[in-house]
């Protein structure tokens, strides 16, 4: 269990470094566009359906869409991606990290590192990414070069260029069908693979080092790392969303949340697990009732939603509270609050115990907020 957030804390921790240096400037559309006669000269942050960068960032770019398109040659900074689909051309002068529900597709030079998440991951073979490559991912196509490592989780890799480092993977499941090694294919380093059963993956002159071989157990094999970690990543991204959602509509409840919350948060912790408990009763009374029947289903359906909402609210009061403990000076959005809440929420649901008493503490809160106001006196 501990190696499984450790997975998931170290690739996510590289989405939360630049949540300090958030620009004030806050972009949230449906279509979002930077021309390519624009530049930019701080971090640019942005959330909507389709979002396409052509121009000049001089900063660090974290978006948040279904579909995103980068295709400039002057990205001058990190690039954060959260997106069902992601292109990205041209240069990028710093790292990637993405966490895409479909496809992440590179055909830029990449300086720094890539790290992703997600179900299929692609590099163009005229482009090269100059650092290490991170992937969990089901199918990796690397048609251009790695000066770096590769490491990893995959189901499957099509490599017709070189790894300038060693190799480091887990093959879940792997078919051998799924695995195109071309002829001219090269390991500059070690060759170290966790897999079910010994494969025969590369020539012996393909790997420059030594081929390393440890065998999955099993007991392991039910749930690959990469099924746990797109677990959670759907999880952030669908509290993200709603998040986004809650925040546009709502933006003055969460802020009056938080003083509330700093009030009486032993008098919420009570009445949060009043209404949990008691609502279920109530609900199934009114449900014996021939009447009341379509008025309990109506209420259950709004119960479920608050009780989904409860986990945005309590990651909102996580992330307010870590972000005034240890980065009071910084400058952040309430989106970026909120995606540090929801990270550090996940990390906690893994901890057993202790981190489960935190956020049952957070839950109960947050329920309360959110239901205490529909009995209030008008």
């Amino acid at each position: 269990m501990l190696k499984k957030i450790s997975y998931f804390f170290l690739f996510f921790s590289l989405f939360a470094l630049p949540l300090s240096s958030f620009a004030k400037e806050e972009i949230q559309d449906r279509q979002i566009k930077v021309a390519a006669d624009q530049t930019i000269n701080h971090n640019y942050y942005a959330a909507g359906q389709n979002i396409e960068i052509y121009g000049t960032i001089n900063g660090d770019l974290f978006l948040v869409g279904e579909n995103i398109i980068i295709d400039s040659a002057n990205i001058n900074g990190d690039v954060f991606v959260v997106a069902k689909n992601v292109d990205i051309k041209g240069n990028i002068n710093g790292d990637v990290r993405a966490i895409v529900g479909e496809k992440l597709s590179i055909a830029a030079n990449i300086e720094d590192n890539v790290s992703f998440a997600g179900k299929e991951f692609s590099l163009a073979n005229t482009n090269t990414i100059n650092g290490h490559l991170s992937v969990w991912a089901d199918k990796v196509d690397l048609q251009g070069s790695l000066v770096g490592d590769l490491e990893g989780s995959m189901q499957g890799l099509v490599l017709n260029n070189t790894v300038g480092g060693s190799a480091n993977l887990y093959l879940w499941q792997a078919q051998d069908a799924t695995w195109q090694i071309s002829d001219t294919a090269k390991i500059n380093g070690d060759l170290n693979y966790h897999a079910l059963q010994e494969k025969t993956l590369f020539k012996p002159e393909q790997v420059a080092g030594a081929i390393n071989f440890t065998k999955i157990n099993k007991n392991q094999s039910s749930k690959s790392p990469t099924d746990i970690l797109w677990t959670m990543v759907l999880k952030f991204f669908s509290l993200l969303v709603a998040g986004m959602v809650a925040l546009y509509f709502f933006r003055s409840f969460f802020h009056s949340a938080i003083a509330r919350a700093k009030a009486k948060h032993w008098q919420l912790v009570l009445w949060g697990l009043l209404f949990l408990v008691a609502g279920p009763i109530a609900l199934l009374l009114v449900a014996m009732t021939f009447i009341g029947l379509p008025l309990a289903i109506i209420t259950l359906l709004l119960w479920l939603i608050m009780l989904y909402m409860a986990q945005v609210v309590s990651a909102w009061l996580l992330g307010w509270w870590l972000k005034h403990k240890f980065f009071s000076s910084k400058n952040w959005t309430d989106l970026s609050i909120l995606a540090f809440g929801i990270l550090v929420f996940i990390i906690l649901s893994k901890i057993p115990v202790l981190g489960w008493l935190v956020l049952a503490y957070l839950y109960l809160v947050s329920f309360a907020l959110l239901i205490k106001p529909v009995f209030a006196k008008k």
